[in-house]
């Protein structure tokens, strides 16, 4: 009787199953893939918002409007001819949000906080914003997007 050793077939098995696993894992499972977007915070309630015939209001205390310039760092929620309510209210990680920079203001995603600062990004960009924002340079929460 001829005795054969599947010592080798079994270990090599094994591993080719296991790397498969876990490149399949690796790629499909979506706990190993970048978080979820952040939504913004949640300000308006339904005491905000009055249902009339032909249109719909919205209560909102200190807003300005804006508009936005087109870089594509907002697409695809914000875009040329976007027009956004600003409020002036507490910002949380999640909203969009104005901050001024140098002579300028910019709109974009707050996606974190680190030494007490805010981490802002284009949500159309692939990094965050170069520089950390002071909390007191926060102008404007985006309350309301309009197309």
């Amino acid at each position: 009787m001829k005795i054969i050793n599947f010592t080798i077939p079994i270990v090599v098995t094994s591993l080719i199953l296991l790397f498969g696993l876990g490149y399949i894992l690796g790629n499909l499972w979506p706990y190993n893939t970048e978080p979820p977007p952040i939504a913004p915070a949640e300000s308006t309630t339904s005491d905000d918002i009055t249902y009339m015939s032909d249109c719909i209001k919205i209560k909102v205390d200190n807003y300005a409007i804006g508009n936005l310039a087109i870089t594509g760092s907002m697409l695809p929620v914000m875009d040329k001819g976007t027009i956004y309510i600003l409020v002036n209210e507490v910002v949380n990680i999640g909203d969009f949000a104005v901050y001024k920079k140098g002579n300028g203001e910019i709109l974009h995603q707050i996606i974190g906080e680190q030494d007490s600062k805010w981490i802002f990004k284009g949500i159309n960009n692939p990094i965050p914003d170069a520089d950390l924002v002071d909390k007191s340079d926060v102008l404007y929460r985006v309350k309301a997007v309009i197309y």
